[in-house]
């Protein structure tokens, strides 16, 4: 059985899909624009939004756990304790207290499971020629960006948490605007790595300085 072959047009590259990734080759032209060819045979536009670590998520979850574990831990031992040895008594309050503390419970288990996920969603960053531009905000969006010839360094910085998850923070210090830094947070350390050398380097094609920083 022959499996046809679809040509497909991506400004100036043709890709032939069913075709070994070895032996796809971008058909010559005078406006070539470059494209990164996954292993799922997909094209992603160099200014694409890109979105934080999967790992991010992972570690957001956690932390809300173990939020959640120490209040509950705290309350139950402080409501045995106001029971026991204080009203020395479980009357009608103590069970009303007992229920508010299972109602706070399940508020913290339904934002474990609703903020790390939406905010992943909500976060989305982009490298353009002319800046950088980012969008977070669950309830309140901000759409932030920062041109290029207002930054003045960047700074990656990676904790002790950050390095077991193989993220880091991104952090762009500015000039000439009402902050002075922007920070990115929850990207994988080679990205974070990659974005502080292109920001920081000269291109090469146009002579322009990427970053007012060499």
């Amino acid at each position: 059985m022959t499996v046809p072959k679809t040509i497909l047009m991506v400004e100036g590259a043709a890709t032939t899909l069913g075709a070994p990734a070895e032996s796809i080759k971008p058909v010559e032209s005078a406006e070539q624009t470059e494209c990164v060819v996954t292993s799922d045979m997909s094209l992603q536009s160099p200014d694409a939004f890109q979105t934080l670590s999967s790992n991010w998520v992972r570690l957001e979850k956690r932390k809300w756990l173990v939020l959640n574990g120490v209040v509950g831990i705290c309350s139950i031992v402080g409501w045995f304790i106001n029971g026991l040895f204080l009203q020395r008594q479980f009357g009608l309050w103590q069970w009303v207290l007992l229920g508010l503390i299972v109602g706070l419970m399940g508020m913290l288990v339904w934002a474990a499971s609703f903020f790390p996920d939406r905010g992943f969603r909500a976060t989305t960053w982009r490298l353009l020629s002319h800046g950088v531009e980012i969008h977070r905000g669950i309830w309140w969006r901000h759409r932030i960006f920062i041109p290029r010839d207002r930054i003045q360094h960047t700074d990656v910085h990676q904790g002790p948490v950050q390095r077991l998850y193989g993220m880091a923070s991104l952090v762009i210090n500015t000039g000439g605007t009402h902050e002075p830094s922007i920070t990115l947070e929850g990207i994988d350390m080679p990205i974070a790595e990659s974005l502080r050398e292109q920001l920081s380097r000269r291109d090469e094609r146009t002579g322009v300085f990427e970053s007012v920083m060499e």
